[in-house]
């Protein structure tokens, strides 16, 4: 929109990234909001609520919670909403795309989770290995991303340290990338 500044002005506003950011800043709970209240309609139809009693909790979750008939996978509601409002304002370049798919690929084990807790009633969910599995795919997939893409390959193998000026290691070899990656 910003490119029709011509015709319109104040469209000129959207080149500045802190205009962008407050946009979506307000344009997620909206979606949010409206979103909202269908879902959660939609998820007492199907009855997506904790069926199981949790005795982990013990007798805090005994007099003071009753889960029974509360909805779950409200992180639906999050993701749709950040992740609508972050693509419909962030300037479209390999960082927002692979931001996103990150965003998009940790919210695989949550759903996941909330479903095999729902649908299957098992209270345990996935397991530690299946969520740090997950997180590894995500992460080497948006390594490849990055390293792949023109416009990135050169900037991730540098080093920077917050209130420097310049990258303090200009080229980092990719065992060293892995390395704090991992460490990270």
């Amino acid at each position: 929109l910003a490119d029709y500044a011509d015709y319109f002005g104040p469209l000129r506003l959207l080149r500045y990234i802190t205009v962008r950011t407050a946009l979506a800043a307000l344009t997620s709970p909206f979606v949010g909001f409206a979103l909202g209240p269908m879902l959660i309609r939609k998820f007492k139809e199907l009855k997506f609520g904790h069926g199981y009693i949790d005795d982990r909790t013990g007798a805090l979750g005994a007099s003071y919670f009753d889960k029974k008939n509360t909805p779950t996978m409200g992180g639906l509601i999050i993701f749709i909403s950040v992740f609508l409002a972050s693509a419909l304002w962030a300037t479209p370049n390999i960082w927002v795309f692979t931001s996103l798919f990150v965003y998009a690929a940790l919210t695989v084990p949550g759903f996941r989770d909330d479903y095999l807790k729902v649908v299957h009633k098992n209270r345990n969910g996935i397991s530690s290995w299946e969520k740090i599995g997950w997180q590894s795919l995500a992460t080497l997939g948006a390594l490849g991303f990055l390293l792949w893409h023109p416009d990135s390959a050169k900037k991730i193998h540098e080093f920077w340290v917050p209130f420097v000026k310049y990258a303090v290691i200009e080229y980092m070899p990719w065992w060293l990338l892995l390395t704090l990656i991992y460490l990270w």
